[in-house]
This record gives C-alpha cells, sequence and structure tokens, in this order.
C-alpha cells in the first residue's frame, strides 16, 4: 500500500492488508479502525473521533480475533464508518449488539457443541432483560454440571451474551446520566465487546459461518441511523 504524506490513496481499498493489533505508525501496519482514521485523514490510532465509539468496538475485536484468510473482509466496510457517530442512535446500537450476542452467536456456538435446548431458549427471549436472566440459568446449569471444568467456547459465549443483555438494559436506563452509565463495569462499548467475543468463541466452537455472521452483524450496525430497517438476525 502506497501512503502519500497528504493521506490520499494511491492504491484502490482493497490495497490495505489488514493486521491485528495496533500499530506505531501505517507504515508499520494498519488494523481495521487505523485504516477508518486514515481514510478519515485524520492522526493514526485505532480509536478515530469520526466513528461511532460502540460499532469501533466491535471492529477491534473482530479484526483481533478473525483468522488471516478472513480479516480483508472487513475491508469494504470501513469507509462507512467514517462519519458515523450519531448520539441519537447510540442506545439502539448497543441493544442491536446485544440481540446479536443473544439470538445469533450465542446460540450458534450452543448448538455447534450440542446445547440446542440453551440456544433455543436464548433466541425466544422476550426482552433483554428476560434474556439476561436466561444467560445466566444456563451459566447456572453448565457451573453444576461442570464443576471445575475448563470453560467450553459454548458457555463462555453464553456469558457474553449475558453480559451483553445486561449492559444494553443498564445502559437504556441510565440515558440521563451525564456518562451514559459508563463505568469501568460497565464500559462504553461492552455491548459491542460481547457481541464480538460471542462471535469468536462460536468459532471456536467450530461454527463455520460464524464470519458470515460476524460481517452480517457489522452491516446492520451500520445500517442503523442509515434509514435501514435492521432485524436482530443478519441475512444469510
Amino acid at each position: 500500500m502506497t501512503i502519500r504524506s497528504d493521506k490520499t490513496l494511491v492504491d484502490p481499498l482493497d490495497e490495505f492488508l489488514l493486521t491485528p493489533g495496533t500499530h506505531a505508525s501505517p507504515e508499520d501496519g494498519m488494523c481495521a479502525m487505523e485504516v477508518v482514521a486514515f481514510l478519515a485523514g485524520g492522526p493514526h490510532t485505532d480509536h478515530p473521533r469520526c466513528a461511532c465509539p460502540i460499532v469501533s468496538g466491535y471492529v477491534r475485536h473482530i479484526n483481533d480475533n478473525m483468522p488471516d484468510d478472513h480479516r480483508q473482509r472487513l475491508l469494504p466496510y470501513l469507509p462507512r464508518l467514517v462519519d458515523s457517530v450519531s448520539e441519537d442512535h447510540e442506545q439502539a446500537r448497543h441493544e442491536y449488539f446485544a440481540w446479536q450476542a443473544v439470538r445469533v452467536f450465542a446460540p450458534a456456538a450452543l448448538r455447534a457443541q450440542g446445547y440446542r435446548r440453551y440456544a433455543r431458549s436464548l433466541e425466544n427471549a422476550a426482552d433483554l432483560y428476560r434474556a439476561h436472566d436466561i444467560a445466566e440459568a444456563i451459566q447456572r446449569d453448565f457451573m453444576a454440571k461442570d464443576v471445575g471444568a475448563e470453560l467450553s467456547p459454548s458457555q463462555l459465549a453464553a456469558h457474553r451474551a449475558g453480559r451483553a443483555a445486561g449492559a444494553a438494559t443498564w445502559f437504556a436506563s441510565q440515558r440521563n446520566d451525564f456518562f451514559k452509565g459508563v463505568s469501568a463495569i460497565t464500559p462504553y462499548t461492552k455491548c459491542a465487546d460481547a457481541a464480538a467475543g460471542a462471535a469468536f468463541q462460536a468459532y471456536r466452537a467450530g461454527v463455520t459461518d460464524i464470519w458470515d455472521k460476524a460481517m452480517g452483524t457489522l452491516d446492520g450496525a451500520l445500517a442503523i441511523g442509515a434509514g435501514a430497517d435492521v432485524s436482530a438476525t443478519p441475512p444469510g
């Protein structure tokens, strides 16, 4: 990738080679969010101010956890992150990522490891409060059966679904708070981080199409506020 000092692109977008982690400079490599900063013409960072911090959190985690042969699939979405900040749509994005963890990623991991009943119970949750309670109940069942055992990908995915649901409801209850409910325990990107973590656990569980689902989720999150009708489950 040729980089000029005025930060214009010399080569097409697909000439970027995305790599995990953060980098000292573009010459040292670029993760997905560093490319977004580059496209926006801002300073080199993986936290560009032009991008929605919620969606950015998801992209950072997906970028770092995707296998090398899938990471380039993030590239077509990156221009859409430029100027994606919208306070009016932040709660909708929190809740969208929470539902993706609850209805897509955790059930995929659970089914892959034979826990179909647990998967169905999460998918059928009436609201995020109930989804949180269901995820907690699944965790208790796992603990009762596997005390002392190493946590499986499906257990970890269910745990992340519960964290996402709980965080989304917390943010919804704190919208009048100056910091919008953010704390050391509930960071602003918690729903997005948990969704990305659940996706990674589904990958570990052997779900073969999980990165298709992860890309569908990113597409859906970016559509919020863009006039699109976003469902809880991405197509395909």
